[in-house]
């Protein structure tokens, strides 16, 4: 993506070097008056010419400043172009400074010394390691008379924002169990009779059916043509909830590592949802909290990376009144409900455990907690989020899954909860 030529913002000011004159200047004056000798004032005709030096030869120039970046969107991991093209009407010697907000600057470099005689390119590389939203620019112009006594700053362009978006993860096997389906064929099993792939009862033949759907074993057992039924799958609508709370609890490292992983699991859900067909919204609890209501289509893909891609750590509100209030006005009874939480908050856990009786509930739990960094401290939670696992394996479906590891291979690890008996009152086993 090019930006167009734009103007930059000029300020002047003194050097550390013209301040240390100055003060030389200033303190001989004062020497010169306490002693009253005018000896001392010789010692500043030199400070004087030099001043006069440097504001005769003070270049002057208008700079402008044309940014091209090779791509505004990114996955974790990618690499991104930047070229920068400075230009200046008259020659100029001039200190190039551009601003990346994060990331590696590899195979050039973001700042140069560059003389001016019409247009200059700098280009270099940056690494984006992590998922987030990484800022170019604006470029700083530092250009300074000879003797470096006074410089003038120039701020050009404004910030581009590249959106590094999450790396995706195999989000199969799951196996989603809303009862809730809308009228769209999709692949989640309706109970209904229809066009599909699983099989649902033997009727005896009617006069359109297709003959391959004839049951031939059958009709001969009952001396009469009989026809396999198949069950209708179709969409449903789903609600993603990402939990990045309470993480204050582990180093700023293990925080981000985890959030990522968080991050990376829902864009895969999301990304095999929508491409279901399934209405998908969005949830988020972090330094700033976000809901999107169920949507079809790519659009709504975009919407769901884009907030995925500025998730960071913290809790500005309480998650589980969040969930209280907000589940039942996003998603319909018994649709699809994926929490993706490190269930090191019990009244999030509790919060599930009271929406399990009124949607499809599913729970996947990244590990916060390496084996390789064990602390008294970690035990503790470790032992508190193991109560919670047991809780809530009674009334839904909780996936405990180690990031770095397999996901369907943790869903097939999962046991499903006993059958349930909705009840207006509750969950009856």
């Amino acid at each position: 993506m090019r930006s167009p030529q734009s103007r930059c913002r000029k300020a002047t000011r003194v050097t550390a070097k013209g301040n240390l004159y100055l003060t030389l200047a200033l303190a001989l004056l004062l020497l010169a008056t306490a002693l009253e000798n005018l000896r001392p004032l010789a010692l500043t005709v030199p400070l004087a010419l030099m001043a006069g030096f440097s504001g005769l030869f003070h270049p002057k120039a208008s700079l402008k400043v044309e940014r091209e970046v090779e791509k505004t969107r990114a996955v974790a991991g990618d690499r991104v172009k930047v070229k920068l093209r400075v230009s200046s009407r008259e020659p100029v010697l001039v200190e190039v400074h551009d601003r990346v907000h994060w990331g590696s600057v590899e195979k050039g470099g973001n700042e140069s010394l560059l003389w001016l005689q019409g247009s200059e390119e700098v280009s270099y590389e940056v690494h984006l390691q992590r998922r987030g939203v990484c800022e170019l620019g604006p470029a700083r112009l530092v250009l300074s008379d000879p003797l470096r006594l006074w410089e003038e700053e120039w701020v050009c362009g404004e910030p581009v924002e590249v959106y590094v978006l999450p790396k995706l993860l195999a989000a199969r096997g799951l196996g989603l169990g809303a009862s809730y389906t809308g009228v769209w064929p999709g692949e989640v099993l309706s109970k209904r009779s229809g066009k599909g792939y699983e099989f649902y009862g033997v009727r005896e033949y009617a006069p359109g059916d297709e003959l391959r759907r004839v049951n031939w074993r059958a009709s001969a057992r009952h001396g009469k043509l009989m026809v396999n039924e198949r069950v209708e799958e179709r969409v449903t609508d789903a609600l993603i909830v990402v939990d990045a709370g309470l993480l204050g609890l582990l180093d700023a490292r293990e925080a981000e590592e985890l959030v990522d992983a968080e991050a990376s699991l829902a864009a895969s859900l999301a990304l095999h949802l929508l491409r279901s067909g399934n209405r998908v919204g969005l949830v988020l609890r972090g330094r700033e909290s976000l809901w999107l209501r169920p949507a079809f289509g790519k659009r709504q893909l975009e919407a769901i990376l884009y907030a995925l891609a500025r998730l960071e750590p913290g809790e500005p509100a309480p998650l589980d009144y969040a969930l209280n209030m907000l589940t039942p006005y996003l998603l319909k009874p018994n649709a699809e409900f994926i929490a993706i939480t490190p269930l090191l908050d019990a009244y999030v856990a509790e919060s599930i455990f009271q929406l399990a009786p009124k949607y499809s509930v599913l729970v996947v739990s990244p590990n916060p907690f390496h084996p390789q960094r064990e602390r008294t401290a970690h035990r503790i939670l470790e032992v508190e989020r193991n109560n919670l696992f047991v809780k809530l394996g009674k009334v839904c479906r909780v996936v405990d899954w180690s990031p770095g590891s397999p996901l369907p291979r943790a869903a097939r690890r999962a046991g499903r909860p006993a059958r349930l008996l909705r009840t207006p009152g509750g969950v009856q086993a």
